[in-house]
């Protein structure tokens, strides 16, 4: 089973100390995102279908797992940028 990121760690560096050290708790998040999610397929995937046309239907209803799938993936992913004092590293987790 695959689960979305729950934590975003991020941390600002700055004259070769660090500056800001951020938790976001992502995973509060996620049940208000999925309700409405819920609530605009019903309405979004048909339209959306229609309005793919005949050959791509399949591509367009199956959009929104591969989607799902990519978020998924972004856990363990590790961001930095700036110089080696100063800079902003992200983790995602």
């Amino acid at each position: 089973m695959i689960l979305p990121p729950s934590v975003v760690q991020l941390r600002i560096y700055g004259e070769n100390r660090r500056k800001m050290k951020l938790g976001l708790h992502v995973g509060l998040l996620w049940p208000p995102v999925v309700l409405i999610a819920l609530l605009l397929a019903r309405v979004a995937v048909p339209v959306w279908g229609f309005a793919a046309g005949r050959g791509r239907r399949r591509w367009a209803v199956m959009a929104g797992p591969v989607l799902f799938y990519l978020l998924c993936t972004l856990r363990g992913f590790k961001f930095e940028a700036g110089s080696a004092g100063d800079g902003v590293k992200m983790t995602i987790y």
